[in-house]
């Protein structure tokens, strides 16, 4: 017995100091400097060991949050990160929150045995505050501001901190959008991600588009920053938006087609006319056919148009807007009525929009009755072209005052001999410019009102050319003696004596007491 109990002694004397000297590893100190940072700061990590054998340091997990080592090297979160140093030890790591909130990010050491096992009991812990990055997304733009009909537009994206990205586009009904990089024949899904799998977190998309909008319509983009798969910061996105061109073709307009040439014209007289629409790649004019009357233009004198079908070829056709000059050569034996139709080309088909055409109708008077060589048709640059009023001719049989004193030649005196009329028309138009005594406007207008042709006026037009007055007032009148109307007047007249020529009402005038 006592020999039983002196071992035991003896084998707890020599045992006792090897067991008190198996201390546990322990980590003595552990920081982070500093303790809160933006996104994308580099955070110091130092820790102090006693009795240990080497470490390891791990940070959490968080959506939204990426770590990287000093040299752009990506950091696995909650992996283990093994050192062999055994006392004093650190590492920085970057911080990178795009989750769209602050984020507390933990961040562990545990010190290893002797066996090289963590000791987990003995590990310490920190945490940091990180904020959000802003501006994940750091470029977001498109080829065009505005869209082309039928023409695709190109987007693109770039960011530094993101994996990936994905694509949101607005809902409208008007609007559908398709992809190259989408299923073929299908439009992207619009109020929510648009592909299946994430998109790079730079690259660029071409977009084709459809708008059923007879307007232009404003269209936004949107593009998520992905902080995993499927999963979205949609706090700070980035947004373009584009204004989608209306696919629909308008019809064709036809603002106005007028001649500054009153009815009738003689034979072989310049007829200015002028037009303009929108909506057209260009017009055609038809013009009706009459006995006797041939028709030719300033496009092309030597050639004669074609009557009552379409006077230019249809890769020939005249302006959207523009002016021309017309001449009527009547070889008939009385005056003949031409109606000239100005008929809009389509803008994207095919032909022309026969139900827009506009139509001005023209009394040409026969060969014989061609006045004297003192009325030269104006030129197609002249101040009667762009009058926005129809300008009237002399009227039949009389001269034009200014022609008067021309033609009136002493009894004594011999009759010169006939000049070609080419040399006749540049000098007698010269004489009667100056030779007629031009009344004012403001005496014309005043005329006029003390005749009571006009209560008002609104328009006085010289056409020095010929000595006319053209003159748009409007005088009160009663609809079937009752209802209070005004009554549009054209009003043409000598401008060198104020005789009134013409007076034209509308025609449901008959209907009205004045």
């Amino acid at each position: 017995m006592k020999k039983m109990f002196f071992a035991v002694a003896f084998v707890f004397m020599v045992l006792a100091p090897l067991v008190s000297s198996a201390v546990n590893p322990a980590v003595t100190s552990f920081s982070v400097s500093p303790s809160s940072g933006p996104s994308g700061y580099f955070f110091a990590f130092l820790w102090s060991l006693e009795n240990a054998f080497g470490s390891s340091f791990l940070i959490s997990c968080i959506q939204g949050v990426i770590l990287k080592d000093i040299s752009g090297g990506a950091v696995a979160c909650g992996a283990r990160i093994a050192s062999q140093v055994a006392t004093n030890d650190g590492r920085g790591v970057k911080i990178i929150n795009v989750s769209g909130n602050q984020a507390s990010v933990s961040a562990r050491v545990i010190p290893k045995d002797s066996s090289g096992k963590d000791y987990d009991a003995g590990g310490q812990t920190v945490y940091i505050a990180v904020s959000p990055n802003p501006q994940p997304i750091e470029k977001f733009t498109a080829s065009a501001t505005t869209t082309i009909s039928g023409k695709p537009v190109a987007i693109s994206w770039s960011s530094t901190d993101l994996d990936n990205v994905n694509l949101s586009i607005e809902c409208k009904p008007e609007i559908k959008v398709s992809s190259p990089s989408y299923t073929a024949g299908l439009y992207l899904p619009c109020g929510k991600p648009a592909f299946q799998a994430d998109l790079p977190k730079s690259g660029s998309l071409t977009l084709n588009f459809s708008n059923s909008s007879v307007d232009a319509l404003p269209y936004t983009f949107t593009l998520l920053p992905a902080m995993a798969p499927g999963v979205y910061n949609a706090i700070y996105t980035a947004v373009l938006t584009i204004m989608v061109a209306s696919d629909v073709v308008p019809d064709p307009v036809v603002n106005y087609f007028k001649t500054s040439a009153p009815s009738p014209v003689y034979s072989g007289q310049a007829m200015p006319i002028s037009w303009s629409t929108e909506n057209t790649k260009g017009v055609n004019l038809k013009i009706s056919c009459a006995e006797g009357v041939a028709a030719t233009s300033s496009k092309n004198p030597s050639a004669a148009l074609t009557c009552d079908g379409y006077a230019f070829s249809d890769n020939n056709i005249l302006p959207s807007s523009g002016n021309l000059n017309l001449s009527f050569q009547n070889n008939g034996d009385s005056l003949r009525t031409v109606t000239i139709n100005l008929v809009p080309a389509f803008k994207v088909k095919i032909g022309y929009d026969l139900t827009r055409s506009k139509t001005i109708s023209m009394d040409v008077r026969k060969q014989s009755s061609a006045p004297p060589a003192t009325i030269a048709p104006p030129p197609l640059q002249s101040p009667a072209i762009s009058q926005p009023k129809l300008t009237p001719a002399p009227p039949v049989g009389a001269p034009a005052p200014a022609q008067k004193a021309l033609n009136q030649k002493p009894p004594s005196e011999p009759a010169p001999a006939a000049a070609p009329a080419e040399e006749k028309i540049p000098e007698r138009k010269i004489v009667a410019v100056k030779n007629t005594k031009i009344k004012k406007a403001e005496e014309i207008t005043k005329l006029l009102i003390e005749k009571k042709y006009a209560d008002t006026v609104e328009r006085v037009e010289l056409n020095s050319d010929f000595g006319i007055y053209n003159v748009v007032g409007s005088r009160k009148a009663a609809l079937f003696n009752l209802v209070p109307v005004r009554l549009k007047v054209d009003i043409m007249l000598d401008a060198a004596d104020g005789e009134v020529f013409s007076v034209r009402l509308p025609w449901w005038s008959f209907l009205t007491k004045y």
